[in-house]
């Protein structure tokens, strides 16, 4: 299996896994312009979630042996992350983005699921 297809692999199963947890979340970054078609190399999976769920999304997934948190005062974000097959997913929680972030996203159909990513529009 080649790297984009068993990143790919990943983000579905990871969203169907949101999904039946309910979670509100975005592909963001290069993992969400691949995922809309671009030409761009997927460094790693980058998912944002709403600042106030981050003790329940790292409740969550506390067993895939997350890393540290740790904080980033100049963007307020709030990061930790986790390897899974060979591959660093990042869970990402920017502090002041709650009042807005569902402005920045936008839903797509990839293979048949229904994903969350930040719109390219929002790309600079």
């Amino acid at each position: 299996m080649n790297e984009v297809s068993r990143q790919l692999e990943i983000v579905l199963r990871l969203s169907e896994e949101f999904k039946e947890m309910g979670f509100e979340y975005h592909f963001d970054g290069s993992t969400s312009k691949v995922l809309q078609g671009a030409k761009a190399n997927m460094n790693d999976i980058d998912i944002v979630f709403p600042y106030s769920r981050h003790e329940k999304i790292k409740e969550y997934f506390i067993n895939r042996n997350l890393s540290e948190e740790s904080w980033d005062s100049e963007n307020q974000l709030l990061h930790f992350y986790f390897t899974e097959n060979k591959e660093k997913v990042h869970l990402l929680f920017y502090k002041n983005s709650e009042d807005s972030f569902h402005d920045y996203h936008e839903q797509i159909d990839v293979n048949g699921t229904k994903l969350w990513v930040k719109g390219l529009g929002f790309f600079g």
